[in-house]
């Protein structure tokens, strides 16, 4: 959303180029822009505050002013799984064919962690001896412990069986197994990064209403 700034000098970035490009902008991603601006204005007050680019920048910007009117107002999102839609959710999510996917939706519902907290798990959180589970928390510093429950036990020993070492591998190719639960093999972070797709078909499959994964904490 930001490149057709870029070739701007700071000169340029004018209240009314501002407006110009934040109206555009929510036109067609209303998101994405609300997002662009909260970057621009931050890298903005970060040139306000160094001297060799302080005086680039016109005078009396009101960025915030713009944003307020320009932007569409915030509203909560309020979507759930209703209990009715248990069973059909089920059945689509278990029929995903990568089970990293079919386990974590599984666990991100019966856990009610937020997706980033199930998604940073490692083996060396999972106590399967004594059934608990240590997930990050963005309040509680060193995280939080969670009972791990007989069927999420389940799961994650199904998920762990596929981290063994292969039967056979390419000549000089050296393996470890992951120390992420859901360990990805295409994600630079060796960690799963986006399961809204999965998600997002196993959900339209069982024909439920359009639902986000935080619906599923809900």
């Amino acid at each position: 959303a930001l490149r057709s700034l870029l070739a701007l000098p700071l000169s340029h970035l004018t209240d009314d180029r501002f407006q110009a490009w934040l109206r555009s902008e929510v036109a067609r991603r209303p998101t994405q822009a609300d997002l662009a601006y909260r970057l621009l204005s931050g890298f903005v007050n970060w040139c306000g505050e160094r001297p060799e680019y302080r005086d680039q920048l016109p005078g009396g910007l009101n960025f915030a002013r713009i944003a307020r009117r320009e932007l569409p107002k915030r509203t909560a999102k309020a979507d759930c799984l209703q209990r009715e839609q248990l069973q059909p959710w089920f059945e689509q999510v278990r029929q995903l064919a990568n089970p990293v996917h079919r386990v974590y939706l599984q666990c991100l519902l019966l856990t009610g962690a937020r997706r980033e907290e199930m998604a940073a798990l490692r083996w060396k959180d999972v106590d399967f001896r004594w059934n608990s589970l240590r997930i990050t928390d963005k309040i509680e510093a060193n995280g939080r412990s969670i009972p791990l429950t007989p069927y999420v036990a389940h799961l994650l020993r199904e998920l762990k069986r596929c981290n063994v070492r292969p039967l056979k591998l390419p000549p000089g190719e050296k393996w470890e197994p992951s120390p992420w639960v859901f360990a990805s093999s295409r994600a630079k972070s060796g960690r799963m990064q986006e399961p809204r797709i999965a998600h997002q078909r196993a959900r339209t499959a069982a024909g439920l209403p359009p639902l986000t994964l935080h619906g599923l904490r809900r």
